[in-house]
């Protein structure tokens, strides 16, 4: 266990020190092309939502955007303020804004449209300290060798490619139940709205680069004991990137295929039982299949299995994550006294706090589950999620009485924790995941996944114990 804290430490510090490189090298690039690039944008980008006689179509991928991020980043890309230092620039992170620091609340469309046409006078320096702001290793290449709208097709080519990947990969391993899993999976989490929304999609290429790894080395990881800091890693990067949009579903997602292909190698003989728990114990056993020795509990229990499925995963990921995000406050407060740390842990307070302040803590948890799920506006999503559901079921009753057995239990189990993570998150962040519901709403995706899960799980363990009745018939 020592050994795995000390390799926990050591991964979130050199990823600060590597994440801190990376954001001060992206303020060495000229900002000159990727304004003029913007500048040349704005009117698709912005103003034609304005416009009576605008293009019908624009109009419609302007409103699917989440436009008040999306624009901010841009602006992001382009600030190098006179003055001010790489460093500064890596841990300010500065933007010009028509409101000034008594305002609450940012005009970034109105904004960014004045400073590249009228520069930078009677506008406000702001800063955002907060976040790693690490979109920007990425997105300001980008922009200094394309347009918005290229960048726009651009991006969306590349996710589309990115998930056909992932399922191809899922096909070719035998496991197509798991890619058709995350194509039900992004339909509940609106699909057009991550592909064009620069803000919206960052954390879905997290989930499909977790779910490809997982799916090309997870015997690997298994077999080195790499779990924790497999999902260490994700929460790192997920805080680095993310401005806290949906960034549980980097966890639950990938947690629900680690599941079910943990079951199929221990069913296989490919993992030795109980392997997940690893590091919580320091005896070595003999791995069946390999004969190399390996880390693994002595003669745990069914709920201990599922702590180690579970929460030894969920503990990586959430000391990947805040520490991650905690360390940037660290970061600017030690360098640059911005006073980040202060002001972080303000709106983590209130960020938290029952929803309007003053409400029930409870009946805040209510009001914001409704706001949530009354993003599912249409029929077809709660007809699709009644057949979802209905099958996990069914085919969990099927299991249970014809082919049960002691892993199919411990993954429907782990499972049933995972499917109520999006609960969990809620209920901690209930006043931002409210506010933010139009966006929020996507961590609901991880219960869609754990469900459909559920019946892989079943139908795979039922066909296995035909196969073993027939042989032995």
């Amino acid at each position: 266990m020592a050994r795995k804290i000390r390799n926990m430490v050591i991964l979130i510090l050199c990823s600060v020190m590597a994440g801190t490189l990376l954001l001060t090298a992206t303020f060495l690039l000229p900002v000159e092309p990727a304004r003029q690039h913007a500048e040349e944008s704005l009117y698709d980008m912005i103003e034609v939502r304005e416009d009576p006689k605008g293009d019908t179509l624009r109009k419609r991928i302007v409103g699917l955007k989440e436009n008040f991020t999306d624009t901010l980043m841009v602006q992001n890309c382009l600030e190098k303020v006179e003055g001010k230092g790489l460093l500064e620039h890596a841990m300010y992170v500065y933007h010009y804004d028509i409101q000034g620091e008594n305002e609450t609340t940012w005009l970034t469309e109105e904004s960014l449209v004045r400073f590249l046409r009228q520069g930078t006078e009677g506008m406000h320096l702001r800063e955002y300290s907060k976040y790693w702001h690490g979109y920007l290793v990425f997105l300001k290449p980008l922009l200094l060798l394309l347009s918005w709208e290229q960048l726009e097709v651009f991006l969306l080519v590349i996710q589309i490619l990115f998930l056909a990947l992932v399922v191809a990969v899922s096909c070719y391993r035998k496991k197509p139940c798991l890619g058709l899993g995350l194509l039900c999976t992004l339909l509940f989490m609106k699909p057009l709205r991550i592909w064009m929304s620069l803000a919206m999609s960052v954390c879905w290429w997290i989930i499909l680069a977790a779910v490809l790894v997982l799916l090309l080395f997870q015997e690997k990881i298994e077999k080195r004991n790499w779990q924790g800091e497999f999902f260490l890693l994700v929460g790192i990067v997920t805080a680095y990137l993310d401005f806290l949009t949906y960034p549980i579903a980097t966890l639950g997602i990938p947690l629900c295929v680690w599941l079910i292909q943990y079951q199929e190698m221990t069913q296989d003989g490919k993992a030795v039982a109980q392997g997940t728990a690893a590091g919580l114990d320091g005896k070595t056993a003999q791995d069946p299949t390999t004969g190399s020795g390996r880390k693994q509990g002595r003669g745990l229990s069914g709920l201990a299995r599922v702590c180690g499925h579970i929460f030894w995963p969920c503990i990586c990921w959430a000391v990947g994550y805040a520490g991650m995000w905690g360390m940037k406050w660290v970061t600017a407060e030690l360098t640059c006294q911005t006073g980040t740390l202060r002001n972080a842990v303000w709106s983590i307070i209130t960020r938290a706090e029952p929803l309007d302040g003053y409400h029930s803590f409870f009946s805040g948890i209510f009001r914001t589950w409704n706001a949530m799920i009354g993003q599912y506006d249409a029929l077809w999503y709660g007809i699709l999620f009644g057949l979802i559901a209905a099958t996990a079921v069914v085919s969990g009753l099927v299991c249970l009485r014809k082919a049960r057995n002691r892993d199919w239990m411990v993954t429907m189990l782990a499972l049933a924790v995972v499917a109520m993570l999006p609960v969990g998150w809620m209920i901690l962040t209930q006043n931002h995941t409210a506010i933010h519901s139009l966006f929020t709403f996507r961590i609901l995706g991880i219960s869609i996944l754990a469900l459909w899960c559920m019946s892989i799980s079943s139908i795979a363990t039922i066909h296995k114990a035909g196969k073993l009745e027939g042989r032995k018939g």
